[in-house]
């Protein structure tokens, strides 16, 4: 690993805090006496054992900072389930992709981004043990954990420790650790609650019901949880400022979208119109699609057939139908044993409308008997066309007539066996867990001969056009592609594809907790934990996709395998001084699979120095690694096409051109990616120090400071990369004889050079995983909470959280210059605060919570073009609650109270014309919900 270049300081802090308590020392005796407690008192303490360390400890805080929060608060909050809770952490300044990026690979999951190191980078535990991935890669590589999966009905608390932390936990722990603690011991009760909302602009209805209960006897207990929720989707129709093109910021850009159009691809380059007039558009009556125009003053004013609205045919939030039934219960074996055992089953299904209606003939054709009144470059009459065609949903079936469903199903199960031994300070946990997750999707795809034929009377691929360019000759139907087509016409043209995944982790974990000796200090404490699992996805696409001749226009990714992980940690809690404690943890975590990970040793120091009862002044340095995400290592070939720049021919053939000019500026190809199983681990190291204060009862405050470094990141090759370093060794600046030329050349295929028109051209390049990427980050968070108690008014308590990222670097590849992306390339949040202020008197409360998000960058910014900040953006929740009895409660809840729309910016001239990942919360505007809840005891 590269040395860490804040070491230095840490050095400085050790001796500091070292130094202050050796200089404190004449205190300690007096310190002791006046800390002396009762015996029995003592017992009587709870001792937690709290994310981030496995030793039981009475003090909550410790050298790591753990932000907590439970589930009253989350209810108060406003936030309907974990994902929406989780997502209001300040220090998830990550963005991540939702389910407005319909064209993504996991557009029916959500993830977490913590500290914008990737939402892979951070462990999602439940009840410390650890979950199955997400079947699908995310963004068709990597794997996530799917936190809309989790249901609130039976979370008591979450616990966040950012960070590195896998000394503690293994992989995945680098950013930080998400530990979702379920509710258990609930008594011989049931509380049950009736939750229903909607939106004030309409759409996305909502129900949710909860039951949790429980029976709790004099040697066990059960406690279980019932949660089902139901929501429609969201459209963008149902959003003014996003149902049309004439939404879009610039006037420029307030252009109908290309229904029905042919290009005339020869005449593009000679400057001509590029569009054949295809008339006055009344074929498509009945539908948003009218004759419309573009204007260019390079080549005119080009006529088509588009529609205004067709941008708001697809959904915003997916619709969901989902059910979970948690099960737990617990058997004391005696006065120093129990059994405990928990069940947890997920359903969900789910409908996206994608808008994935449109088709253009991939391949130019040669079409003699075209409408276009120009010639061909040579002419002739005719063209060399494609042609495009967007269906809308008058065409289709109407809103969701068209939706992609899923189905999805988690089981997770853990029995085990815990207790006390030799003395009841020394506690064991041995378990056996499974977490299974299993998906199937349903996709209506056009079929790509259906729509050939069906758009063209005549389509041969063997017949030679005139110029012997290569492409088909063919005849278009006019009476087709000029005309409004049926649902059922567009049901003939398409076929159902279907996908299923899967993936599971099983885990056997044994781990010891207690104290070790007794120190002038105090007792050693001392953890111990051994771990064995196995891990295993596979994906199973469609095979008339995988086959790449049947469906049009889309590709996917496949894969699977799996790894054993053997495991072993060790973990200390050393009081040196009545004022100071370290903390040490090691782990060597050992994988047997086909990567080049054989093992990884982490670790993790921590300092604490509490000079008064009422002051912790904390440290800790730790390593971290994340082992190659499975999707990464066993990934099988898939395609993909996109447009780059041929550097090789722009410097060959145009030399004096600037590169943005040039002819091969724009060439389109296909590519083909797939699995590297020579992966490493990536390799991360985190320094954080700060303090702790709680001067009175009712005040509490800490700040921490954090560095995270992280090596051997793995990235796809970027294809522009590829195609420099082709150019390198093409033009004699590389000897094309070496490793690095060999392996770029085996990348890439261009057409033989034969002299012909496209001689040498780009036809595909292959890409892939490897381990290059350095990342690294600065930044503070704070933490605040304040109680105020009135004898006429009730009690008010004041919270608030903080996170700032100061600086974040990054490099594609060692041999880059490290790069400050904090201001420019990126669009994660730079700051981030979340704060509530709660009243509660007698038999009421109420709550107002805020999240202010800093300013992110304009789209300007974003593709390296020097703009503006956006600024920041504030949401507010409001919720308030009356007791009607003993029982019985109602609630109203208020979210987004000042109805916030996303925040505009005139130089995304893209629809939606906002960033869809930095404000895609806000498109669902104010929600309001009344929940009724009653609670009663058996």
């Amino acid at each position: 690993m590269n040395q860490f270049h804040g070491r230095r300081w840490w050095r400085k802090i050790a001796a500091t805090l070292i130094s202050s308590a050796l200089l404190a020392a004449p205190a300690h005796a007096q310190g002791q006496q006046d800390d002396e407690i009762d015996a029995e008192e003592a017992k009587e303490l709870e001792r937690k054992v709290i994310t981030g360390s496995r030793i039981a400890r009475t003090q909550v805080e410790g050298p790591s900072a753990v932000f907590i929060i439970d589930r009253e608060q989350i209810e108060r909050e406003g936030f309907t389930t974990v994902e929406g809770a989780l997502k209001s952490l300040t220090q998830a300044t990550g963005i991540v992709q939702n389910e407005l990026f319909v064209g993504g690979f996991t557009n029916n999951a959500n993830s977490l981004d913590l500290r914008g190191l990737g939402p892979g980078r951070t462990l999602i535990l439940v009840d410390g043990r650890r979950v199955a991935d997400y079947p699908l890669p995310y963004n068709g590589q990597s794997n996530i954990v799917n936190i809309s999966a989790i249901p609130l009905a039976a979370v008591d608390r979450i616990e966040v420790l950012s960070g590195g932390a896998s000394a503690i936990y293994g992989s995945d722990a680098v950013a930080g650790v998400v530990n979702i603690i379920l509710r258990n011991d609930f008594g011989n009760s049931i509380d049950m609650n009736l939750r229903v909302g909607t939106t004030h602009d309409g759409g996305m209805d909502s129900t949710r019901f909860q039951a949790v209960g429980g029976f709790l006897g004099q040697r066990w207990s059960v406690t279980y949880a019932l949660e089902h929720y139901d929501r429609d989707p969201l459209y963008a129709s149902q959003r003014d400022y996003m149902d049309s093109v004439q939404d879009n910021p610039n006037p420029a850009g307030r252009i109908n979208s290309r229904n029905a159009v042919e290009i005339d691809i020869f005449a593009s380059q000679l400057g001509a119109p590029t569009y054949v007039d295809p008339g006055d558009c009344s074929g498509f009556a009945g539908t948003s699609i009218v004759r419309s125009q573009r204007s260019d003053p390079a080549v005119g004013t080009r006529f088509y057939c588009g529609s205004p609205t067709w941008v708001g045919e697809q959904s915003l939030v997916n619709g969901r139908e989902q059910t979970n039934v948690y099960l737990t219960g617990s058997l004391e074996l005696g006065d120093a044993h129990e059994l405990y055992a928990s069940f947890n089953y997920f359903t969900l299904d789910a409908e996206i409308d994608t808008g994935f209606r449109f088709y253009f003939n991939q391949t130019p054709a040669y079409v003699p008997n075209s409408n276009s009144t120009s010639l061909s470059p040579f002419g002739l009459p005719g063209g060399y066309l494609q042609i495009q065609r967007i269906f809308t949903d008058a065409e289709t079936g109407g809103p969701g007539a068209q939706n992609f469903t899923y189905e999805e199903e988690v089981t997770d199960y853990a029995v085990g066996i815990r207790g006390d031994f030799f003395s009841p300070l020394w506690r064991y946990d041995f378990y056996a867990s499974h977490s299974g997750y299993d998906l199937d999707r349903a996709r209506t795809l056009l079929v790509e001969q259906a729509v050939q034929d069906y758009f063209f009377t005549s389509w041969d691929d063997t017949a030679s056009d005139p110029f012997g360019f290569g492409f088909p000759v063919a005849t278009i139907d006019y009476s087709t592609m000029y005309n409004a087509i049926t649902p059922q016409i567009f049901a003939s043209l398409t076929d159902v594809g279907r996908d299923t995944a899967d993936s599971s982790t099983d885990t056997v974990q044994f781990s010891v907790n207690g104290d070790l000796m007794d120190l002038p200090a105090g007792p050693l404490g001392t953890a111990l934990v051994l771990e064995y699992s196995t891990q295993e996805y596979r994906i199973d696409l469609d095979p008339r996709l995988v086959s790449g001749d049947y469906f049009w226009g889309i590709t996917g990714t496949g894969g699977g395998g799996e790894r054993d992980r053997s495991a072993a940690g060790i973990e200390f809690n050393v009081p040196i001084a009545s004022m100071l404690t370290l903390t040490a943890a090691g782990r060597w975590d050992e994988y047997d699979d086909i990567t080049n990970v054989d093992g990884a040793f982490t670790h993790n120091v921590g300092l604490e120095f509490r000079p008064t009862e009422k002051l912790l002044i904390r440290a800790r340095q730790a390593t971290s690694f994340r082992a190659p995400d499975m999707h990464f290592v066993f990934a099988a070939p898939s395609g993909f096409f996109t447009n780059v720049t041929d550097l090789y021919l722009c410097e060959r053939d145009e030399p004096t051109v600037p590169i943005d000019s040039c002819t091969y500026n724009s060439e389109n190809i296909s590519g083909a990616r797939q699995g590297n199983p020579l992966l490493e681990e990536e390799e991360g190291e985190t320094l954080s120090y700060g303090f702790v204060i709680e001067p009175t009862e009712n005040l509490y405050l800490s700040v921490d400071y954090y560095d995270i470094e992280l090596n051997q990141l793995v990235v796809d090759n970027p294809l522009g990369r590829i195609l420099e370093i082709e150019a390198d060794c093409r033009l004699g600046r590389k000897d094309p004889a070496s490793g690095e030329c060999i392996d770029v050349f085996s990348r890439i295929t261009r057409n033989p050079n034969d002299g012909s028109l496209l001689s040498e051209r780009l036809v595909n390049i292959n890409t892939g995983p490897v381990n290059a990427a350095v990342l690294e980050t600065q930044g503070i968070d704070a933490n605040f909470q304040y109680r105020y108690e009135t004898a006429s008014f009730g009690a008010f308590t004041f919270a608030g959280t903080y996170s700032h990222t100061l600086e974040t670097k990054f490099k594609v590849f060692p041999e880059d210059e490290l790069e400050s992306i904090r201001n420019e390339g990126t669009r994660d949040w730079r700051s981030r605060v979340r704060g509530s202020v709660n009243w509660r008197y007698r038999d009421y409360s109420a709550t107002l919570f805020g999240e202010r998000f800093g300013s992110a960058l304009s789209a300007e910014n974003i593709r390296g073009v020097p703009g503006r900040d956006l600024g920041p953006q504030m949401y507010y929740n409001l919720s308030a609650s009356a007791e009607i009895s003993p029982q019985a409660s109602v609630s109203l809840f208020v979210n987004n109270l000042l109805d916030e729309h996303p925040k505009r910016d005139d130089s995304n001239t893209g629809w939606p014309y906002f960033d869809i990942f930095n404000y895609g919360q806000a498109v669902v505007g104010r929600e309001l919900y009344v929940q009724f809840r009653y609670r009663f005891d058996y």
